[in-house]
């Protein structure tokens, strides 16, 4: 029996150490295998680019173009397409079309034709019998005693009989009540300008009584950003800063040693409008030379306003370059220190 489950422990031990292996051997792999990449790019009236990443041949490769205002790409692994946005090609998976969406949805909600017609003969006879309730409730008793009218009939005959004996308004009074109300509207407008007067006046009281506030705001507003001025030269002028910075350099500087394209070339054609400027944009690119030396060419044209051109690079990218990078700016003290002074400033931490 102890034999059986040390072999059972020595199998797992053996299997988890291979495991571990296997994830091991993944990430020094990721880690220290570069990304080559390519871009090959033109501009003749339209923009056209190629891009393309690939790791190990053929594991992971993924490639981009733009055309025709139109970006596709294509993820492929091990030579199959994992992923696509081609419609052109036969890996393109679309989701359902609006056709299927919709028919998939009247089968869904569709309802059976019995159940529909016993429903509408059940609703019609509901429908029958509430009209029939509705009917006896509404209907009011008109049997009265003989000789006798109702309090509702007596009251609507008084009422159309003193309708019918009450005079109609003369030309006189109308034109007196329009004069009675033409002398109310004017005896108001001393009333409603005392109002007015006293709405602006109370408006004008608020906002000097808001001067002071508002003062004392803008000089705290001054104060503070004063404040951080001051602190902004004095966290510049510190030795840690100035050394924090000087490394920040160096280390985007190797950083672009590692990312720029190991090979490139190309050829940029330009020309403006004046001849003259033309003469100095020249002169900034002799400036640049160093740059680019014979890598890309560079031909101006005096004759007419044009831009157009052509470059193609390649180069690699390295993960483990990059942790490292990163692992260093967080161990370094100047950095850290300068961030968490430039943290405080801004309000990071207080």
């Amino acid at each position: 029996m102890v034999h059986v489950l040390l072999l059972i422990l020595k199998v797992l031990g053996i299997t988890l150490l291979i495991l571990l292996g296997i994830v091991l051997l993944m990430i020094l792999l990721l880690a220290l295998v570069p990304f080559y990449y390519t871009i090959d790019a033109e501009y003749y009236g339209d923009v056209k680019a190629v891009g393309r990443l690939r790791w190990l041949c053929f594991v992971l490769d993924f490639k981009g173009t733009y055309g025709n205002n139109k970006f596709l790409y294509y993820l492929k692994s091990f030579g199959f397409t994992i992923s696509t946005n081609d419609e052109n090609d036969k890996h393109y998976h679309k989701g359902l079309e609006e056709d299927e969406v919709s028919t998939k949805g009247a089968e869904e909600y569709q309802v059976p034709v019995k159940v529909v017609e016993d429903d509408f003969d059940s609703f019609v006879e509901e429908q029958k019998a509430a009209d029939t309730a509705g009917t006896e409730l509404t209907q009011l008793p008109m049997k009265q005693e003989d000789g006798k009218a109702s309090e509702t009939d007596k009251r609507f005959i008084t009422d159309e009989a003193s309708n019918q004996a009450t005079p109609k308004q003369g030309i006189l009074a109308q034109i007196n009540s329009k004069v009675q109300a033409g002398m109310e509207w004017v005896t108001s407008i001393p009333m409603r300008i005392h109002y007015k007067i006293s709405e602006i006046l109370s408006r004008i009281l608020d906002f000097l009584a808001n001067i002071k506030e508002n003062i004392s705001r803008l000089i705290d507003k001054r104060n503070e950003i004063v404040k951080k001025v001051s602190q902004t030269k004095e966290f510049l002028q510190k030795s840690y800063t100035k050394l924090a910075w000087k490394y920040l350099k160096q280390s985007l500087f190797r950083l672009w040693k590692h990312v720029r394209p190991r090979k490139y070339h190309g050829i940029i054609r330009f020309g403006m409008e004046d001849p003259a400027t033309t003469g100095q944009v020249l002169g900034v690119a002799a400036m640049l030379m160093p740059l680019y030396k014979e890598h890309i060419v560079v031909a101006p044209d005096f004759e007419q306003q044009i831009f157009e051109g052509e470059i193609y690079a390649k180069g690699r990218v390295q993960i483990g370059f990059f942790a490292i990078w990163i692992l260093k700016l967080l161990l370094n003290r100047n950095m850290m220190k300068t961030i968490q002074e430039a943290r405080t400033i801004l309000g990071g931490n207080k």
